[in-house]
């Protein structure tokens, strides 16, 4: 959905080594299958998914695959709050998915430590099994970078769905995540050209709406909340695209900046009543449509469950592409990792 012609800009290229670093999580599988096996074995009567910031918000499409699927309840917290609302159904037979970037989160380190001392099967993910947070943990698994997470993220869901009985197919899944080494790359080279016309049309506007469903909720927090607004200093907002027509939608004229996020799994109906309503009356929308997107080697009935991963790369590039724009680099912060807070 586009509406106004855009001034193309060089593509700004793949992260450094991207493919490698997504097989390096796929050669965890076994690992991991082993690891929930167990766990399954001993009991897990629910699932805790912790983090802070964009860790939490990495949470989406394992959430979604969770929610739709495993026959027990799946909890995602605030890393903070759970330490200091510890749930009652905390213990034993619970599994705890705990996430720190680089692992300095002291939040997460404390959830960490909280869950295990009640008893439950803790899986930490990070960067650094030296941090704080990965000397919390009883299991943890190393990755490099937000899609390799997300990846073994993948995998301890479908792990998970395999050994509680959830699903009777594991093969297709398993082909799914072989072709990401080559499907998730291609995103950013696929994605490149409405990433820059994102950045090139609303780089300069005062605030940005951006709108998902289903596990791309996530996808547009992770955008505004991360890059926009931690990264360009930016004001932006995320919403729920079917609440953003429950009130929301009233400030939307032919001036508001919106960039709506379209997946293939079964909230994508919310989604398109949104861009419905958008195209009638919003006259500044971009629209990111995973069908777009070729994912080679990844089963076609296997999209509606994989193409959200496509998103790590995609709000990547637009954040790039901002910072290229408004000359802001993405590293540079005002309190984060500079004050105490």
């Amino acid at each position: 959905m586009t509406t106004e012609t855009v001034t193309p800009v060089l593509p700004l290229g793949l992260p450094d080594r991207l493919a490698e670093k997504i097989t390096a999580a796929l050669e965890l599988d076994e690992h991991v299958d082993k690891l929930i096996a167990d766990a399954v074995a001993a009991g897990v009567s629910d699932v805790y998914l912790l983090g802070c910031g964009g860790s939490q918000m990495a949470y989406g499409t394992l959430e979604y695959l969770l929610s739709t699927r495993l026959d027990r309840p799946v909890h995602r917290r605030n890393a903070s709050e759970f330490t200091h609302a510890l749930p009652a159904r905390l213990g034993p037979e619970s599994l705890v998915i705990a996430a720190s970037a680089r692992g300095g989160t002291k939040e997460t380190a404390a959830a960490a430590t909280a869950a295990r001392e009640a008893g439950a099967t803790v899986v930490g993910l990070t960067e650094d099994p030296e941090s704080l947070f990965g000397k919390a943990c009883e299991h943890l698994l190393l990755h490099r970078g937000s899609e390799a997470k997300a990846v073994l993220l993948g995998l301890l869901g479908w792990s998970l769905l395999k050994h509680t009985g959830a699903i009777a197919d594991y093969e297709g899944a398993r082909r799914a995540f072989a072709a990401l080494p080559e499907a998730l790359p291609a995103v950013y080279a696929e994605a490149d050209p409405i990433s820059a016309a994102i950045a090139e049309r609303f780089h300069q506007d005062p605030v940005v709406y951006v709108l998902g469903s289903g596990p791309l909720v996530d996808a547009a927090q992770t955008l505004t909340m991360c890059y926009l607004q931690e990264m360009q200093w930016k004001h932006a907002a995320a919403f729920n695209a079917n609440e953003f027509l429950h009130g929301a939608f009233e400030v939307v004229d032919d001036s508001t900046p919106v960039v709506l996020f379209l997946g293939e799994d079964t909230s994508r109906p919310v989604a398109e009543r949104t861009a419905a309503f958008l195209s009638r009356y919003a006259k500044r929308t971009l629209t990111v449509d995973s069908r777009d997107f070729s994912l080679p080697g990844v089963p076609e009935e296997m999209r509606p469950l994989f193409a959200e991963y496509a998103f790590e790369g995609v709000t990547t590039s637009i954040a790039h592409h901002f910072a290229a724009r408004t000359g802001h680099p993405l590293a540079t912060r005002r309190y984060m990792w500079t004050v105490e807070y």
